[in-house]
């Protein structure tokens, strides 16, 4: 932590933070979280000692990992147990709720999804953000309105986000009204899913489940898009050996002590927020088996694992292959091999049998030469090796494996799944 600004004036100031001005650059703000809990609107209302530094931890915990991951935050830097700082936004007056199962409020606009129904493609809504029912000088029957798409651009529908959709008629809105934000709903969304399959994973890791959360976006003095408010406990719904370990368990009536408790916890586990460094390594035995397919296969994971190609015969040097197998595997232990051999390819079950990794064979040439793949698929005992014949699945079949301990390779898979499944409802 470095504290290289000192704060200034105070801008704005919520039932939980207060944002201040920097006395050395006005395209900064220093951010102080304050030792308030609230819950239903601000209706009941604590205090414990720890809440601000628990939350600020935890908030520039999560957004250090973000941007780890390429996420665009306004986070810069913290500055101590209860401030930090972050880039001078306007904020966008929309909410944006992520969800992987119903609960709450959707199960009560959506009569008809029961209550902890999972939904296996992420589910997204927006909310347009009010104060005392106003929007400007726009008036409301409901603070937080549910907001809808029209199918005319440019134009939306908010409903009652208490009651059952369609119980009571919906007002009309303008993205005019709305302001710059309303034109980036598509950019908000995409960020808002790239964000919790990151947290979900994170959360996976340390033997959590993230249930849902909300996020808020901003423009910086630059005009960039960025998620501008804080992700911390009061965020989301996280449970923990099925129980939640977040702002729900104090609306449920917790007891305070246990409240502080449950919120130290969660400042601790997400300081374990991290990538891990991995490596898939594509292992060919001479320059004529072709790596081009992998590297297209690879294209969309550039930049979060590395490739790396090994060449060399581990039937003519396989001392020469098992010094370069354990060198590789001491930069980085947390590697996938997949084995491109043709012509008798022992290179996989050698590998395999060496070292402590998964190895997957992708024979050569086995469509011209099938009695190859016998050798690929009859293993003696502890030979692990496993055998995928087109380049493109194993590529993708060592992403799975390494997701397991990545969120950003995490992610990267939920974006090309998750289009394809369905949310269901049983009738």
């Amino acid at each position: 932590m470095a504290n290289t600004r000192t704060k200034g004036e105070l801008l704005t100031a919520g039932k939980t933070k207060a944002v201040h001005a920097t006395k050395e650059d006005d395209k900064l703000v220093i951010i102080e979280s304050k030792d308030a809990i609230t819950a239903g609107d601000g209706a009941k209302r604590d205090e414990f000692e720890g809440k601000a530094a628990a939350a600020t931890w935890t908030n520039c915990n999560v957004m250090r990992f973000l941007n780890e991951c390429g996420v665009p935050t306004a986070f810069v830097e913290q500055v101590d147990d209860t401030h930090f700082i972050a880039k001078k936004c306007g904020m966008i007056p929309l909410e944006v709720v992520a969800r992987r199962v119903a609960k709450g409020s959707y199960c009560r606009r959506n009569r008809h999804v029961p209550d902890g129904t999972v939904f296996p493609r992420l589910k997204t809504e927006f909310f347009l953000k009010t104060t005392n029912l106003k929007l400007g000088e726009r008036e409301f029957p409901w603070d937080d309105p549910y907001l809808t798409e029209m199918e005319r651009p440019g134009h939306y529908e908010v409903h009652d986000p208490k009651a059952p959709l369609g119980t009571s008629p919906p007002e009309h809105v303008t993205g005019d009204e709305i302001g710059p934000g309303a034109n980036k709903l598509r950019e908000i969304e995409a960020i808002t899913r790239q964000v919790f399959w990151l947290l979900e994973k994170a959360w996976q890791i340390q033997g959590g489940q993230l249930v849902d959360f909300k996020l808020e976006f901003g423009l910086t003095t630059d005009g960039q898009l960025v998620l501008s408010d804080v992700v911390d406990n009061d965020s989301w719904r996280v449970l923990f050996e099925g129980r939640h370990i977040d702002k729900q368990y104090y609306r449920d009536g917790g007891e305070l002590s246990e409240v502080a408790q449950r919120y130290n916890r969660v400042a601790d586990l997400t300081g374990r927020f991290s990538v891990p460094k991995q490596r898939l390594v594509l292992w060919v035995g001479s320059t004529r088996d072709n790596k081009v397919p992998f590297e297209d296969a690879h294209e969309p994971y550039h930049g979060v694992v590395p490739l790396r190609f090994i060449q060399c015969s581990m039937h003519k040097e396989p001392q020469h292959g098992l010094a370069q197998l354990h060198q590789l595997l001491q930069e980085a232990p947390n590697s996938v091999l997949l084995v491109h051999v043709g012509l008798s390819n022992g290179a996989g079950p050698t590998l395999s049998a060496a070292c402590s990794v998964p190895v997957i064979n992708v024979p050569a040439g086995v469509d011209k030469r099938p009695h190859d793949l016998w050798s690929n698929v009859q293993m003696p005992s502890l030979v692990p090796c496993s055998t995928v014949l087109r380049p493109s699945n194993a590529v993708n079949h060592a992403m799975h494996i390494l997701a397991a301990s990545n969120p950003r390779v995490y992610a990267k898979l939920r974006e090309q799944l998750e289009p394809r499944l369905q949310n269901t409802v049983s009738i």
